[in-house]
């Protein structure tokens, strides 16, 4: 079992559900920086890690994916692939609430306070899209609630609004919560003029995504660099990897948050995602 860190409650439930179950877990760190991993009490160069898995000959991996990042679940769903293991299932403990900053003033805002510190869009190895501003694109963007990481993207990389697309989760874990991201993420739609058009999934459904993804990929124009940017809920990052494992010329844009300490308050539903070869 590959564990993340836990920064909140959700963590350390689903952490300690799996040890009741008598899964020992292992905590996996990423850093997008070194390309390289934690994980066993040492440190391993990313392209390792899949010599790694397979010398455990295991028939299945269990992620936790409440505390492991998008690109910890990816590197490690990868490395599993690699190894030929048949069977990665993914846990997932949705949050009842979301931390806010104090209001600075009566109004009723929106804004979420989620992250410690935003690392920037780094590459993930084996999936960095090669964009340039002008070879055509598709791009995709898997929306959460922080329109400035869907603004840095566009600010740092040479990403082409017209060919990029928005996905929201709809319906949301709670009803409402999507106007949070409506508010936060249309005016950068906006403001870019990100034209590729607006979709909605179901936020808690990997597989939602996985079709999605597939319709616009099949789409595209043949000499277009596909890319998707996880942005968004952890079931919907989960589809993204899912979705990149069965396609090796789909890129993948990340900005590797570090997740804020009681970053969430409370828990919702669990899901356990199942994905076999």
């Amino acid at each position: 079992m590959i564990v993340g860190k836990q920064v909140d409650a959700r963590g350390g439930l689903a952490i300690g559900a799996l040890r009741e179950l008598g899964f020992q877990p292992e905590v996996l760190t990423y850093d997008p920086v070194d390309l390289e991993i934690e994980w066993g009490g040492a440190r391993w160069p990313v392209d390792d890690f899949a010599d790694l898995v397979a010398s455990r000959n295991v028939s299945e991996v269990v992620l936790e994916a409440t505390t492991l990042s998008f690109a910890e679940l990816f590197v490690a769903a990868h490395a599993a692939w690699e190894a030929g293991v048949p069977r990665i299932v993914f846990l997932y403990v949705e949050p009842k609430e979301y931390t806010k900053p104090p209001a600075t003033s009566g109004a009723d805002r929106r804004d979420f306070d989620l992250s410690a510190e935003v690392i920037g869009f780094k590459a993930i190895p084996g999936r960095a899209p090669f964009l340039d501003g002008v070879q055509e694109q598709r791009g995709v963007f898997l929306a959460g609630f922080e329109g400035g990481r869907l603004e840095r993207a566009f600010e740092t990389l040479n990403i082409i609004a017209r060919d990029s697309s928005v996905v929201f989760g709809v319906p949301a874990y709670t009803p409402g919560w999507e106007m949070n991201s409506f508010s936060n993420i249309v005016p950068v739609i906006e403001d870019r003029h990100i034209d590729g058009g607006v979709f909605f999934c179901p936020a808690d459904n990997p597989v939602s995504i996985i079709e999605l993804l597939t319709a616009e990929y099949r789409s595209k124009p043949s000499n277009a660099v596909f890319f998707v940017a996880p942005l968004g809920t952890k079931p919907h990052g989960i589809g993204a990897l899912l979705f990149a494992l069965g396609q090796e010329d789909v890129g993948l844009i990340y900005d590797h948050p570090k997740p804020k300490d009681g970053r969430t308050a409370k828990s919702l539903t669990w899901h356990i995602f199942d994905a076999r070869r």
